[in-house]
């Protein structure tokens, strides 16, 4: 969390002998701006490639990236790299790029599983935000189609137009139209996505791994062996402590609070282990098995660090656990 900052500014009292200078020039202000030279602010983006976590992994990667130059040069970014909230937009670059390198590691699993990379591979960024996700994605994965799904319809994307290859949809989570809209999108693009939740709040990394499991269950009656769907979820807060009669979703994740000081374990790494075990070993009713991985990347500037990677693999007989004799 962030902490805010309160900076006092000394104020000098002016000698009543230049008040009609003041006011001259605030009624004159625009003939005083065209007879001085401009003054160039200072940028969010500066601030950031001067940071003193600028050797970051993943901030470094984006410093030398064209993304980079464009958020420095191009209009369309403005309410970023402009934006007086430097923290926040650096936190935002380096969870976006580490998304973007375990999508990589899901990819190249799926590879090696015998499935053939599709040129035409479409990304889900849930509950998206503002979309630095998507955007990252879209420039790593230029053939590539990227979805935002989030339900905040008030937000500015006037910077999606610089990336044409970014579709938003304005939609809640937990429904099934959120299902259907992957489904189809998958189905357009050879069957082959990932699904990319960064730091989901709450029952949001519990819903992400229920809407894989059915997409990946349903798709067996639309294609042979179903999609070739990865995941990749970095979870975040615990659900909300809320009364049982008003736990709208699922009761999942509700006693991690009393567990933590019973036990006194870690109550984020209980959730993240939770939402782990919670990911099937085998998937769908032809019981296709599922590569997981589960670990904490150090790169992240935040204490919420555990990312779950989540591939399916081929659909094997010997796979399937065979009842004891």
């Amino acid at each position: 969390m962030e902490m805010a900052t309160t900076v006092s500014t000394a104020t000098t009292a002016i000698p009543t002998t230049s008040t009609p200078t003041m006011h001259a020039a605030e009624e004159g202000e625009e003939n005083e701006e065209e007879a001085l030279p401009p003054t160039r602010r200072k940028k969010s983006i500066h601030y950031i490639m001067q940071s003193r976590d600028k050797d970051n992994e993943y901030l470094k990667e984006f410093i030398h990236s064209d993304l980079c130059v464009e958020f420095q040069e191009k209009a369309e970014w403005r309410s970023w790299a402009w934006s007086k909230k430097t923290s926040q937009l650096k936190k935002e670059i380096v969870e976006s790029y580490a998304v973007a390198k375990n999508v990589d590691v899901v990819l190249a699993a799926m590879q090696r599983a015998g499935r053939e990379r599709s040129e035409k591979v479409v990304f889900f960024d849930m509950a998206s935000g503002k979309g630095f996700t998507s955007i990252v994605l879209a420039k790593k994965f230029p053939s590539s189609t990227v979805h935002m799904l989030d339900n905040n319809k008030n937000m500015n994307l006037s910077h999606l137009d610089a990336v044409p290859t970014v579709q938003f949809k304005n939609i809640d989570l937990f429904s099934e139209e959120a299902e259907s809209l992957i489904m189809d999108a998958l189905i357009e693009h050879d069957g082959f996505g990932v699904m990319v939740g960064m730091h989901l709040c709450g029952n949001l990394s519990r819903r992400a791994i229920e809407m894989w499991t059915n997409i990946m269950t349903k798709g067996e009656k639309l294609r042979a062996n179903s999609f070739n769907l990865g995941l990749v979820l970095s979870p975040c807060c615990l659900p909300h402590k809320v009364r049982v009669p008003k736990r709208k979703y699922n009761d999942f994740g509700y006693w991690i609070q009393s567990t933590q000081r019973q036990f006194g374990i870690d109550g984020y790494d209980l959730w993240a282990t939770s939402l782990y075990n919670l990911v099937c070993s085998h998937v769908g009713h032809t019981m296709r098995s599922t590569q997981k991985r589960f670990f904490r990347d150090e790169n992240l500037l935040s204490p919420t660090n555990w990312f779950i990677l989540v591939t399916p693999m081929e659909a094997k007989r010997n796979d399937i656990c065979q009842p004891c004799v």
